[in-house]
């Protein structure tokens, strides 16, 4: 983990970086901060009762062993763009081809027995990666009134953009972002930061979909990362806010709540790219 302060509009915001896969094993093998080892959800995490599965999105046994949510596949699969797309990045570079006719005469290649030694260079346009990184953003973040199910098309809708970048040709990292705004009724800025897929990463959807998308993920994976910092925490674990804009990525995706916004959400940014 890597621990950083951010300055913006007069506000310190405490920055917390995560590795996926450390971030989801440390909730299961790290207690609790000593502050926190009687807050109520420490107690719901160790045992198991309590755990509320409806409202979490899982039961306390998935929480444990969930790395994955091929189910998700299904949630993706009904963003329907409508024939909206990205165009293949293209480069346009200059090519040299050899004939029987063309500008320059190559006398090695006609002395070597090459019966097209004459040397043409045009430009051409070709499939290409994209120079450069998107990083795109999904917030997490959300309050204790937010139904389950509210809480996966955001993912969904991120999920699917990047799907649609990487067969375009885009490189794309991924993140999650999770930003606190008030504590213990005083303010208390802070965001964590889970790195779910770095630019040079294959795209592992099924996992990724667990991370942005399952309520789980958020409700136990989250909230155990919460009660690891050494702040006590007396019954919520925090104000839920919208991350400052530094903080978040070149496309950033947050308060999609329902299947219709996520295919709105979609449209709108293959659109701007178009």
């Amino acid at each position: 983990m890597i621990e950083r302060t951010y300055q913006e509009r007069g506000d310190t915001w405490h920055v917390r970086e995560h590795d996926l896969q450390e971030f989801i094993s440390a909730s299961v093998s790290e207690p609790p901060h000593a502050k926190n080892q009687n807050h109520h959800g420490a107690h719901e995490f160790a045992t198991g009762e309590d755990f509320r599965p409806d409202w979490r999105g899982g039961t306390y046994d998935e929480a444990q062993t969930r790395r994955v949510w091929p189910e998700g596949l299904a949630k993706l699969s009904s963003i329907n763009l409508d024939g909206a797309k990205l165009p293949t990045v293209k480069a346009r570079r200059r090519v040299r081809r050899w004939g029987e006719d063309g500008d320059e005469f190559s006398r090695d290649r006609f002395d070597s027995g090459y019966l097209d030694c004459w040397e043409t260079r045009k430009r051409e346009t070709t499939d290409a990666p994209a120079s450069g990184v998107i990083r795109l953003t999904v917030e997490r973040s959300a309050n204790r009134t937010s139904a389950a199910d509210s809480l996966i098309w955001s993912g969904v809708a991120a999920a699917k953009l990047v799907d649609e970048l990487e067969s375009a040709g885009y490189r794309v990292e991924l993140d999650v972002l999770v930003s606190i705004a008030k504590l213990n009724g005083r303010d208390y800025f802070s965001v964590d930061v889970i790195h779910v897929k770095r630019a040079d990463e294959p795209l592992n959807m099924a996992a990724v979909l667990f991370a942005i998308a399952h309520p789980l993920f958020f409700r136990y994976h989250i909230f155990a990362a919460l009660l690891r910092r050494p702040i006590k925490c007396n019954s919520s674990l925090g104000h839920a806010t919208t991350t400052p804009a530094g903080l978040r990525g070149d496309i950033h995706i947050a308060r999609v709540h329902t299947r219709d916004d996520a295919v709105s959400a979609v449209r709108d940014e293959l659109r701007k790219r178009s």
